[in-house]
């Protein structure tokens, strides 16, 4: 009696097994096909329901609405695409582990790339800020130097602070004929030389003083240089008449009858607001103007740190019969965070 029934649950579960092969087969395919495990009871299996699968455990043996077949305490309810196994998740993404280590290497990459673009700015303002004190101290002692090569023999004299260097320049040169050295005139004979426009003097040489007090060139009546009113044309012999503007006794000859046709004096000096400026047109005065007598000038540079008496900006020895004369110059820059120091020195021939 029990035999056949026996044999009728074998076959019943067999067919269920491959009721279940066949869905596993059908999951593998679709990824979202699945069994509904359902019954009677509302009271859920939590270890099915972690698997993806519910499942109820109803009185054995007892029909299921719905269509369902019941086995074994199991009701095998209807079939739907749900979860059959635990499901697979196909998004992708990454965790907050890797997300704070990306994070990190790109903040030190980037605090590295930083740091060489700051230095790279900062050399680079560096280098500019450089080449334009470079260049402001060599256009001012480029003009500077190229005034003092045609400066009156003598006449170079330096302010007591060093600041200013002030010097007569020299625009002619000829050989006197005849020069009133005994009764005052108002003429002098000289060899023919190329006249300058403009209004010039007449010096003797040789000066006697150049260190910044000296009587035969600067002053209102200096007293080896006349102011000349006019140069006449040259005579058969190649003689020039040069006209004064007052009758004027020189205190000396001159060795080798020299005479130089000169400029007004001019000035180069650092002010007190760190700037190289030339003046010009301000007169003949036997004291040494500074910065706080003179006024305009033409700009040359800034940034120019001035001296004192104890490190000065311009330094002037006498020339001998052994050397020339020499002008020294020293120039600090600054701006910002750069410093330089431009030194220089011009030779002044005796004999321009």
């Amino acid at each position: 009696m029990f035999a056949p029934t026996i044999l009728r649950q074998a076959g019943r579960l067999t067919g269920v097994a491959l009721i279940a092969d066949q869905f596993w087969l059908q999951n593998r395919r679709n990824r979202r096909v699945s069994v509904d495990f359902s019954a009677d009871s509302t009271t859920p299996n939590p270890s099915l329901e972690r698997r993806g699968m519910q499942a109820h455990c109803p009185p054995p043996f007892q029909g299921g609405a719905g269509g369902g077949m019941r086995l074994l305490g199991f009701h095998f309810g209807s079939l739907s695409r749900h979860s059959w196994l635990p499901r697979q998740h196909t998004e992708s993404g990454y965790s907050l582990i890797e997300l704070v280590i990306v994070m990190a290497i790109l903040g030190v990459i980037g605090v590295g790339l930083l740091t060489i673009y700051t230095a790279s700015i900062r050399q680079y303002i560096e280098a500019t800020q450089r080449a334009e004190l470079t260049g402001s101290a060599r256009l001012a002692i480029e003009r500077l130097s190229r005034e003092l090569r045609n400066a009156l023999p003598n006449s170079v004299r330096v302010s007591s602070d060093g600041n200013c260097v002030e010097f007569r320049p020299v625009q002619a040169g000829s050989t006197y004929v005849d020069l009133p050295t005994t009764i005052a005139s108002s003429t002098v004979t000289a060899a023919v030389f190329p006249v300058p426009a403009g209004s010039w003097s007449l010096s003797v040489m040789p000066l006697l003083t150049g260190d910044g007090s000296s009587s035969d060139i600067y002053g209102p009546v200096p007293l080896a240089t006349a102011d000349i009113a006019s140069i006449s044309a040259p005579d058969v012999n190649n003689i020039v008449t040069i006209t004064l503007t007052a009758a004027k006794l020189f205190p000396r000859t001159s060795p080798g009858r020299r005479i130089f046709v000169t400029g007004a004096p001019i000035s180069f000096c650092i002010t007190s607001g760190n700037q190289v400026r030339r003046y010009s047109s301000y007169g003949n005065s036997l004291i040494q103007p500074t910065t706080s007598t003179l006024s305009g000038g033409v700009l040359l540079a800034e940034n120019t740190i001035a001296g004192d008496a104890a490190a000065p900006v311009f330094r002037y020895t006498t020339g001998t019969l052994e050397r020339n004369a020499v002008l020294s110059a020293q120039l600090e820059l600054r701006a910002a965070t750069e410093s330089l120091r431009y030194a220089h020195e011009v030779l002044i021939r005796n004999v321009p």
